[in-house]
């Protein structure tokens, strides 16, 4: 795992630690046996025993369950515009099923890549329902949301609805 800095409580089904959230900061790649020992040492030094040790196995099953989900390579997918400025969804299918012929194990919509910052609150939803549409299950989604609360919160709800698999949230 390569990061700069892993904070726990901004990880989904984590926010149930009690106390100061986990934040470590890595300068370089580290294998995960020494991430995991990093955990529970942090858990070890700030709680009792029997409780870091419960909280370390529950956070690892949630890291492993995310690390499986995210193996592989995953494309940020743009979003096309035509001459007039306006989100043209048509040029996204051929995109769409050349990344997945090509071997790419996971698509984003509404990432960085995507324009999400210049898209409004209904054309992210607009994209991720079309992306969702044209990638019809061949390989998992994963919706970016974000701007102000309300907007993150209703863009997720789309996006689940559309079928996304997980979500990128950007701040």
């Amino acid at each position: 795992i390569e990061t700069e800095r892993v904070n726990w409580k901004s990880m989904p089904n984590i926010s149930d630690l009690n106390g100061p959230g986990i934040g470590l900061t890595l300068s370089k790649s580290i294998p995960w046996d020494d991430f995991q020992k990093s955990i529970f040492e942090w858990l070890t030094q700030h709680k009792d025993y029997t409780v870091a040790r419960q909280e370390y196995n529950q956070n690892m099953t949630i890291c492993d369950s995310l690390r499986q989900a995210l193996t592989g390579i995953s494309g940020i997918l743009v979003t096309p515009f035509n001459t007039h400025d306006e989100i043209t969804t048509a040029p996204l299918i051929p995109i769409v099923d050349r990344t997945i012929s090509a071997g790419v194990h996971i698509l984003v919509s509404n990432g960085n890549t995507g324009e999400f910052y210049g898209l409004t609150t209904n054309e992210s939803e607009h994209m991720v329902q079309t992306t969702a549409e044209i990638i019809n299950g061949r390989v998992p989604l994963v919706a970016g949301i974000g701007k102000s609360v309300k907007d993150a919160c209703q863009l997720a709800k789309v996006s689940a609805k559309a079928g996304a698999d997980a979500l990128m949230i950007h701040q």
